[in-house]
């Protein structure tokens, strides 16, 4: 049988599009990613290395946007007994921070670490199938960064962690205030979860979270925030918001809701 390497022979010159279909048709069923109910472990037997061996491995094949040894990495690790969830939440985040680590120190350059976050940019949506369990009855979430703010990573890892959990999330980056405000006017969206990384941004929510509830044609809307400051815990509970210190949390804030909803 060939490998998830092999399916990605003569792929090189492909559009990133080509290669997200190539990898949602043939390498994702291989892997049985999506087949998976979330936390669920492949086989009895974990032989697979610690995340942090695991991260470093993925970051330098990221880095050398070398999509199908990533691929590889990736049936190797599920198939010696990582859950996917381990895959999504732990092993790629480590990859994206052991990236920016290096460009920090200065021992990558830009165009290295922008391909690199790309590569593991375009493994995550690779968990997107059309045999995804979301379907939108659980609820809608969209998540947006804070004005400005760079840092949408942590983003998609949370979009795709819900899906995969039966939530339909949209991660919209680019929305303007403005057309988020129209999105909440004109459709049910259940929850808004939004991500600041820059401390000097955290004030920028005060007004944000007003604007979305003076919009929201749900008056019962969820306002998630997340993020490293150590103030945003303090600021979501004055604006009657709440706080998710990672994707797991905010899953976990969305049951509670829904429980009582």
């Amino acid at each position: 049988m060939a490998t998830v390497a092999s399916a990605w022979a003569g792929q090189s010159g492909s559009t990133p599009e080509e290669l997200l279909a190539t990898l949602e048709r043939d390498v994702i069923p291989r892997l049985v990613l999506v087949h998976r109910r979330p936390g669920e472990d492949p086989c009895g037997d974990s032989r697979y290395p610690p995340v942090e061996q695991a991260g470093r491995e993925l970051a330098e094949l990221a880095l050398q946007d070398d999509h199908p040894q990533m691929l590889a990495l990736l049936e190797r690790l599920c198939s010696a007994g990582m859950p996917v969830d381990t895959v999504l939440l732990e092993v790629i985040p480590k990859a994206a921070r052991l990236i920016g680590d290096d460009w920090k120190a200065d021992r990558r350059s830009f165009v290295e670490v922008t391909y690199g976050l790309g590569a593991l940019q375009t493994l995550i949506s690779a968990f997107r199938s059309g045999r995804e369990r979301a379907d939108g009855r659980r609820g809608v979430v969209v998540l947006v960064p804070a004005p400005t703010e760079q840092h949408t990573f942590a983003l998609y890892l949370c979009g795709q962690y819900l899906r995969r959990n039966g939530w339909a999330a949209t991660v919209a980056p680019d929305l303007t205030e403005g057309e988020l405000h129209q999105l909440l006017a004109t459709e049910r969206i259940t929850a808004l979860g939004i991500s600041v990384t820059n401390p000097l941004l955290v004030r920028s929510l005060e007004r944000m979270i007003a604007g979305a509830r003076r919009h929201s044609a749900n008056p019962d809307l969820l306002i998630i925030v997340g993020g490293p400051p150590p103030e945003l815990r303090e600021i979501a509970e004055r604006h009657g918001a709440v706080c998710a210190g990672d994707a797991v949390e905010c899953l976990n804030l969305l049951e509670q809701r829904a429980t009582r909803g």
